[in-house]
């Protein structure tokens, strides 16, 4: 077991640096695409694995200098070629890999304030994107008997994964801060709640449509309602002043009950490039200001909120 909480193991690979090609775009909301990633620069033994739920890749978008100064072609750039052409570096969970298309898949938060989050908004096929790493897989530990996953938009990917890739006969609560008028549905495209209540039957998912301070108490909830026995884990990942209360929570409430707490600032507001340094990096993410509406909440299967 890996010293830091739920991880059971880290593997480290050497940077590689990638240009990577646009195959397709998949709306899953108004401000949130998935793009599909392929190219001849893609290595077929990119380093996917089970459970590495948040691992991580840096990118780029290549102005029209790097694509004139660098050739297309497996080995063509490096790290340090992107790092020397000072591009705006962010960084993405690794949301799949399409083993059949061979096509990586990454899940972007729309913008129009610039950078790779308004390249996303208008991305389309043919478009070239940079892509570096993952640095390591963490490998995350499946063997817990509950766990309360919390994010906001740039941790849905990561949420999704846990909900993919964790047995399907443990308790888990999923809580998503996520405003605006396509929330539920935002949501629903991205853990296919749809699909949930056979495979999963013991899961739930919140959706907090309010603001912070109510994300945090239905944490508090997720957390007071876990069996009384068993191993429980807490993963949260978002806005660096949500996790701040987050922590401040758990460090009240104590972990004495066996849960284990891994918390992860993802982004901060006003604050591009923003890195925290406890886990994965920065994200390109902005704040939506759609209507606030009250808590709405959906449960799949036989766990359902409140109880």
């Amino acid at each position: 077991m890996h010293n830091r909480p739920g991880v059971k193991e880290r593997i480290p690979y050497q940077p590689r640096a990638r240009r990577l090609v646009v195959t397709q775009v998949d709306d899953l909301s108004d401000t949130i695409h998935r793009i599909h990633l392929g190219g001849p620069e893609l290595e077929p033994e990119f380093p996917f694995i089970r459970m590495g739920v948040a691992d991580h890749v840096k990118v780029a978008v290549p102005d029209a200098a790097f694509e004139s100064s660098n050739d297309s072609g497996a080995g063509a750039i490096s790290p340090d070629s992107i790092r020397g052409a000072k591009l705006a570096l962010r960084t993405y969970t690794v949301r799949g890999m399409d083993a059949e298309r061979h096509e990586l898949l990454l899940d972007f938060v729309c913008h129009p304030q610039g950078g790779v989050g308004n390249w996303a908004q208008h991305a389309s096929a043919g478009d070239h994107l940079l892509v570096m790493g993952p640095r390591g897989n963490t490998v995350y530990d499946d063997g817990y008997d509950a766990y309360v996953v919390a994010v906001d938009a740039t941790g849905l990917p990561a949420a999704a994964r846990w909900l993919e890739e964790t047995p399907p006969e443990c308790h888990m609560e999923i809580i998503v801060l996520l405003t605006g008028p396509q929330a539920e549905a935002t949501v629903d495209a991205e853990l296919h709640l749809g699909n949930t209540n056979d495979d999963r039957p013991y899961v739930s998912v919140r959706i907090v449509t309010s603001d912070s301070e109510d994300f945090v108490r239905h944490i508090k909830h997720a957390i007071d309602s876990l069996p009384g026995k068993g191993r429980s884990l807490l993963w949260a990942a978002g806005e660096a002043k949500q996790i701040a209360a987050i922590r401040s929570l758990t460090a009240a409430s104590g972990t004495d009950d066996g849960l284990e707490v891994s918390l992860h600032g993802y982004w901060k507001e006003g604050q591009l490039g923003y890195h925290e340094g406890h886990g994965a990096q920065a994200r390109d993410a902005s704040t939506d200001s759609g209507d606030r509406a009250p808590v709405q909440w959906r449960s799949t299967g036989k766990a359902t909120a409140g109880k």
